[in-house]
């Protein structure tokens, strides 16, 4: 999440906010709207956990861990409750299902531990609207599914850093081949959860268009790389997917903020 590019989709979909009225701008979303970015910064902090192994850098710990302690307070005082737990729970997740219980143990270790980083869809609309709906829970599905054929392609480029680390990646225990069908599976239900949102949110023809188009776009740069490895290339270029899928998710959330301002007819029951 502290991915220059991540960090520039966030400021850039904040920015969007100048659209709205200023009705919309209550106590609980500017609260929300401070408290995001330092729930951001302090997952990267989190990511940097591992580095931390010296006996002195456990001042490090409790500074991270009273940032966290302080957003979550933020958020219970000045946005609600239900934000508030959520993003304890993605903290929490964070670090102890994914960093210190799946990172090194398993190869599905960034498929479950990746629910932490969809966690965020679910904390804004709650923050909101102070519920959960199915349109949210839409919304963490596609960042789900998204999140293995992102970090698969990063992984097969990386794979000798993450051997020599001791994380069990896919790439790391599966060859190349098995790896690239797995992106391709992943890649397909992720499409197909982001066209679910049409019905269930009520779109517009534009966004089912745009995330059709989209999804064709990713699913044939899945295809490329297997066929890259099937041929037996030296390098596979794994990093084109991975570069594409940062533009995926980008554009798509684009259109999903844009689609509601949009004059046309809506689609869905």
């Amino acid at each position: 999440m502290c991915d220059p590019r991540v960090v520039l989709v966030i400021l850039a979909l904040l920015a969007a906010v100048d659209v709205l009225p200023a009705s919309f701008f209550t106590p609980a979303v500017i609260a929300l709207l401070v408290a995001f970015p330092v729930l951001i910064f302090l997952e990267g902090l989190l990511a940097m956990i591992e580095l931390l192994t010296t006996l002195g850098n456990i001042l490090s710990y409790t500074r991270i861990m009273a940032l966290g302690v302080a957003s979550v307070a933020w958020m219970y005082w000045l946005v609600n409750e239900p934000a508030a737990w959520l993003s304890l729970v993605a903290i929490l997740f964070y670090v102890f299902v994914y960093t210190l219980g799946l990172k090194r143990r398993t190869p599905q270790n960034i498929v479950w531990g990746g629910a932490a980083g969809c966690m965020p869809v679910l904390i804004g609309w709650s923050a909101v609207t102070g519920s959960l709906a199915w349109t949210p829970l839409v919304l963490f599905g596609v960042i789900f599914f998204w999140t293995p054929p992102h970090y698969w392609p990063l992984s097969l480029r990386f794979v000798d850093d993450y051997t020599a680390a001791g994380v069990p990646m896919l790439p790391v225990v599966a060859s190349p081949a098995v790896v690239a069908r797995q992106i391709i599976a992943y890649s397909w239900v992720m499409v197909a959860v982001s066209l679910v949102l049409v019905p269930v949110a009520r779109t517009t023809p534009v966004y089912a268009v745009v995330a059709a188009g989209l999804g064709g776009g990713f699913l044939l740069e899945a295809y490329r790389l297997r066929s890259r490895v099937r041929a037996g290339d030296v390098d596979v270029r794994p990093m084109r997917l991975f570069h594409g899928s940062i533009s995926y998710l980008t554009l798509l959330f684009v259109a999903i903020a844009i689609d509601p301002l949009l004059p046309l007819p809506h689609l869905g029951f």
